[in-house]
């Protein structure tokens, strides 16, 4: 039997809301009044193109993934190995960055993943970089405008998984007070395992339940 190891430990709070609700939030006073407004406008869009050159680039090693590790949606890859680049690509739907206005940085980067299920739109974002809850809530802020534009669906879940060095409860609380009429999905510590085989598998580890879906 193979041996496996927890490798990667992320927080994460998902969520569920009808399209009409998310709309009615970016549209209205709430998200231009809210702390993190400011990095919104910052906080650009990469093509896929963009993101693989990102990656490529060890400089961003470092800062961005710490450990080396990068997880899409749950499944773990190595970064470092340049061959594993194209298989996150092929996973993402979107990427966006944070850069530094001081010296052109990459502060913080976060992904998408979007897939249709018979309940609605599904829509995981990994977000890495600055330990910092404006920037987290930018980001996903960022990734909502998106959904709200791409999805065709009445019904919406999306979910944020980030590093444990943000505090859970302080994130979940910061995000409580932008996100008017947002219903949770589950909220807690997970994480991703690997055999020691392949050291590349997409088994989740929640221990605070599953999904709600």
């Amino acid at each position: 039997y193979p041996v496996y190891y927890k490798i990667y430990f992320q927080h994460y709070v998902s969520y569920q809301v009808t399209t009409e609700t998310l709309s009615n939030l970016l549209h209205t006073n709430i998200i231009p009044n809210c702390p993190a407004a400011d990095q919104i406008g910052n906080i650009l869009p990469l093509t896929m193109d963009e993101t693989k050159d990102v990656l490529q680039n060890g400089t961003h090693w470092e800062h961005l993934f710490p450990t080396g590790t990068v997880i899409v949606n749950w499944e773990c890859f190595n970064v470092t190995k340049l061959d594993n680049i194209g298989e996150i690509i092929e996973r993402i739907s979107t990427c966006f960055i944070l850069k530094s206005k001081s010296n052109n940085r990459i502060q913080s980067l976060s992904f998408g993943t979007q897939y249709s299920t018979k309940f609605g739109d599904v829509y995981d974002i990994d977000y890495y970089g600055d330990l910092d809850i404006n920037s987290l809530i930018g980001h996903f802020l960022s990734h909502m405008i998106h959904l709200e534009r791409s999805s065709k669906e009445s019904k919406v879940f999306p979910a944020v998984h980030f590093p444990r060095e943000i505090p859970l409860e302080a994130a979940k609380y910061a995000l409580d007070k932008v996100l008017t009429g947002f219903k949770y999905g589950c909220w807690g510590h997970g994480g991703s395992i690997a055999s020691e085989s392949d050291f590349c598998l997409d088994i989740p580890l929640l221990p605070y339940g599953s999904s709600s879906l």
